[in-house]
């Protein structure tokens, strides 16, 4: 008597899910019916609810509705898919007002697979620098002196200084996968063909952003491009682009982290 008791007590539990409050229709965004109450959290008994009943609204935040919901529903796992999962597009993956576009950088950049779909970039790109009497670059009157760092009395000159074209761009897509790092991807034969074809498509990094910064990138991608890592919090800054300095950090012995927790 007592088991009938706690599966009775069990099957009352009241539980927390997500139902449609509203008529929700095909393919709408689940972020803008849980806005506008279609999608609310409500309690059920546990009796009532599907093994497969979402339980937090955001579990199916950035999806849309794959079938029509007509309210009153306890949404489950299959109501709700990624938008790419319906249409096979991966366009469909990108941000409202932005476009992907491909450019070719330094592979020390993404070797090791550190940069994956979804992280943020700066991108750097490195200069030559020009004759202010002539309007030519000095590489074309001596390429080997101009790829030389020197140093002089003003301090290490840059043959070709690095500056930030982009800063805290999106990656969409690196070599031809939208998911995970090219250098995560298992071949499917000839595994050092494989891994040389892994290596040269990890060069390719696909970028969203507005057309109109999309036509700037364009602008300078044939230039010596560096994609450089930044933390998901990073802020955009004025960065200046430095000919020279008066000394490199470890000639005078400078500690380049101003946060002492930096790195550890």
């Amino acid at each position: 008597m007592r088991g009938v008791e706690n599966r009775v007590d069990e099957d009352s539990e009241l539980v927390p899910v997500v139902v449609a409050s509203a008529p929700v229709a095909k393919g709408a965004q689940a972020s803008a019916a849980i806005a506008d109450g279609s999608l609310t959290l409500a309690e059920r008994s546990r009796k009532d609810v599907p093994a497969n009943a979402v339980q937090r609204l955001a579990d199916v935040e950035g999806q849309v509705a794959a079938i029509d919901l007509s309210g009153g529903e306890v949404v489950t796992s299959t109501m709700f898919a990624g938008i790419q999962d319906l249409t096979g597009s991966r366009s469909a993956g990108l941000d409202p007002g932005n476009v992907a576009i491909t450019v070719n950088v330094d592979s020390s950049s993404t070797s090791g697979g550190l940069i994956q779909p979804g992280d943020l970039v700066n991108l750097l790109v490195r200069f030559g620098t020009v004759d202010t009497a002539s309007d030519e670059p000095t590489a074309d009157g001596g390429e080997a002196a101009a790829e030389t760092l020197s140093i002089g009395n003003g301090g290490v000159v840059f043959p070709k200084p690095a500056g930030y074209a982009f800063q805290a761009v999106k990656v969409f897509a690196v070599g031809t996968n939208a998911g995970t790092a090219v250098a995560d991807e298992e071949g499917t034969e000839g595994e050092d063909a494989s891994a040389a074809e892994a290596e040269s498509l990890s060069t390719f990094l696909t970028l969203q952003m507005p057309p109109e910064e999309a036509a700037v990138l364009a602008s300078v991608r044939d230039a010596e491009l560096y994609a450089v890592l930044v933390p998901p919090d990073y802020e955009t800054r004025p960065i200046e682009v430095l000919p020279g300095v008066p000394a490199l950090p470890g000639m005078e012995g400078r500690d380049i982290y101003q946060d002492k927790n930096a790195g550890q």
